[in-house]
């Protein structure tokens, strides 16, 4: 069966029309999906643990962290890693807490790029314009490139 290939067409840089196959399509629908950017950007920086990423993206409930997680580490992005925590007395029963770290793999980590220069787009898209620009004018946010 061929692979599925959506309309979204874009100008390439030699003037010809680009289709985004389905696949392409599942990846831009999870990327902009509601805390992957965030969850990425963490992850940009390092490991971190679940606990970590619970506590560094306030706001985020549970289910919803622990469902984008999954969805980034089947699509190939990011990677889980379990590992027991060892009983800090020697007469403590059982293997111990297992902690969970997940981290971008080799794959997650040629977004970098992408996801620090969209970042800073979004900063220079948000920040207020200079004062002299503002006297007279309603207050909007207008991204650069975009009137």
């Amino acid at each position: 069966m061929p692979e599925r290939v959506i309309d979204l067409r874009d100008s390439a840089p030699d003037g010809r029309d680009e289709l985004l196959t389905s696949a392409e399509v599942d990846v831009l629908r999870l990327v902009t999906r509601r805390w992957t950017f965030e969850i990425l950007m963490v992850l940009c920086d390092g490991p971190a643990r679940y606990s970590e990423l619970l506590r560094g993206l306030p706001g985020i409930h549970q289910r919803i962290l622990t469902q984008r997680l999954k969805d980034l580490e089947e699509m190939g992005l990011v990677d889980r890693l379990e590992t027991r925590e060892v009983p800090r007395r020697s007469d403590a029963l059982g293997p111990g807490k297992v902690q969970v770290t997940y981290s971008l793999n080799d794959a997650g980590a040629t977004l970098r790029p992408a996801l620090r220069a969209l970042r800073q787009w979004i900063r220079t898209a948000a920040s207020p314009p200079p004062m002299s620009r503002r006297v007279g004018q309603a207050a909007s946010v207008s991204a650069p490139g975009l009137r």
